[in-house]
């Protein structure tokens, strides 16, 4: 069994790594969320397309939107609130004269979004 385990390991690190660059997916992408075929949510097209080439599958577009509405709304608040206390902390470090933390990867939020903080 062991060398079974061993011989299909090694024949798979052999194997070309599959070329998707075609679907410009990058996770860095505007998220514009989609709900697939599978039940599953995709960030965007090029998500759902680079899941279907890496994978071999046809998975297809249902909706725009979260697959489970109720967890979009969530993660969707989590965001926001996210967004706010990333905000708060850079005006209060431009207040008072210090260079922001910048969060790699993160948008900048756009501070007069957030009036308040």
């Amino acid at each position: 069994m062991k060398l079974a385990t061993a011989l299909t390991l090694l024949a798979s690190a052999q194997q070309p790594e599959k070329d998707c660059s075609h679907t410009h997916f990058t996770p860095f992408s505007v998220h514009k969320e989609i709900c697939g075929s599978d039940g599953k949510t995709y960030i965007n097209q090029p998500h759902l397309d680079y899941e279907n080439c890496i994978n071999d599958k046809h998975v297809t577009v249902v909706r725009e939107g979260w697959c489970d509405v109720e967890e979009g709304k969530r993660v969707q608040e989590e965001h926001r609130k996210f967004m706010a206390e990333y905000a708060k902390q850079i005006k209060q470090a431009l207040k008072e004269g210090r260079t922001p933390n910048y969060i790699a990867d993160a948008p900048m939020p756009d501070l007069d979004n957030y009036p308040d903080v």
